[in-house]
């Protein structure tokens, strides 16, 4: 019989392994950054280096001069780090406001609305004390990417956490209008379009809420600064042709894996790269059409998005929250399960990278063998899945809650 003591004793543990390193982490880059300035290093990363183009384009939509977003040398003139604006137009807008503020006001202020957002997004997902949690969160090294980069993942998080809120209250058109939202990051819809049209009878009211919420952000932009979705698609045509789509730093989908498990071979790496999506996808009907339940559904959707979209960087796998979240509440796999899944998720994607210190000076190898990982602890999950239904065949079974 399972020991509750033991079993607590486990957790601590698994907790322990998982924190120890990333807390030593973030202490190392906090002291090294600090010792040229947090907002302006030279040798480290700075605070906010990111950030750098999102404030920019945000003054530029203020100032009313947003015509200039997607001109390379205007918008480096104005204050962008580099290339011109790489996001849509509807984004700028959202920003908007944090042109009025100073940089460094502005950088935080976004950085307490991003940990806001996840605490929103995990209370939305069900999860009690998310709060707690959010800041917890800071401790996982994508997160905590994002907030020092001043990323925007934490906006996609709760815009995912929405849709699965809303979907859960069986209010599909709220859920697609909410998705819609995603044409802000268009790359990351790509998981919830798979997961829609394998469910298209069910979620078709969802579908075309999502295509009629897109419209309806894109001619708003549209009208606010005339012209700027052609430049979007050309600098993102420039930059998908002539830019580093592929760069290291830009490795953490299962795309760019095989680019760099197969150097040199760009034929071969794309044959790898569209049988692997297939395979991925594949698994994911199977997944669908067994009916898992929607927390089990929603979370292999979030991997999926994350494994087959063309570009993925770091800070985005913020969003694995979100299934570590569904599968800890979920009553189908027991809470120490779920655990030691989420530590070989946490040593393959966050431990690694924390024994790598200077991993955002000289970019390594790390993180970017973590979609094997994953892909092992989804099979390893599934295998659990299988296992609990020959034991209790009960399509629901028990819900067991986190004390259990």
């Amino acid at each position: 019989m399972d020991d509750p003591g033991a079993r607590v004793s486990v957790r601590k543990w698994l907790i322990a392994v998982a924190v120890a390193p990333v807390a030593v982490w973030w202490l190392e880059r906090l002291f090294a950054v600090r010792s040229e300035g947090w907002f302006a290093g030279s040798t480290t990363y700075p605070v906010g280096s990111d950030f750098q183009t999102l404030h920019t384009a945000a003054r530029l939509v203020v100032s009313g001069d947003g015509a200039i977003l997607y001109q390379d040398v205007a918008f480096q003139a104005a204050g962008g780090p580099g290339r011109a604006f790489f996001y849509p137009p509807p984004f700028a807008l959202v920003l908007a406001p944090l042109g009025w503020l100073p940089f460094e006001t502005a950088w935080f202020a976004w950085s307490v609305l991003s940990v806001a957002m996840v605490a929103l997004g995990l209370k939305l997902l069900g999860v009690r004390g998310p709060l707690r949690l959010a800041l917890a969160a800071l401790l996982f090294m994508p997160m905590y990417l994002s907030i020092t980069y001043g990323q925007a993942s934490c906006l996609w998080f709760l815009v995912f956490a929405g849709v699965y809120r809303f979907t859960k209250e069986n209010r599909p058109v709220a859920a697609g209008v909410l998705a819609g939202l995603l044409i802000l990051k268009p790359t990351l819809a790509i998981g919830v379009f798979v997961w829609w049209v394998v469910e298209w009878r069910r979620h078709r009211p969802s579908a075309l809420a999502a295509v009629a919420s897109a419209l309806g952000v894109i001619a708003l932009s549209q009208l606010v600064l005339p012209g700027s979705f052609s430049g979007y698609v050309q600098v993102t045509w420039d930059y998908l042709v002539g830019g580093e789509p592929g760069a290291q730093w830009a490795q953490y989908s299962m795309w760019t894996f095989w680019d760099l498990l197969i150097p040199g071979s760009s034929w071969l790496t794309k044959i790898a790269g569209v049988a692997s999506v297939a395979l991925l996808i594949g698994a994911f009907v199977r997944c669908a059409k067994a009916r898992p339940g929607l927390d089990l559904t929603f979370a292999a959707v979030i991997a999926m998005t994350i494994l087959i979209a063309p570009y993925m960087l770091a800070y985005e796998w913020t969003l694995l929250l979100i299934p570590a979240a569904l599968l800890w509440q979920s009553g189908r796999v027991a809470p120490a399960d779920v655990l030691v899944g989420g530590a070989v998720v946490a040593i393959g994607s966050t431990w690694s990278i924390a024994l790598a210190i200077e991993w955002l000076d000289s970019p390594g190898y790390t993180l970017q063998f973590a979609p094997l990982i994953l892909i092992g602890v989804a099979a390893w999950i599934s295998r659990r899945l299988d296992r609990v239904a020959v034991e209790a065949p009960d399509p629901v079974g028990p819900k067991l809650s986190r004390n259990d």
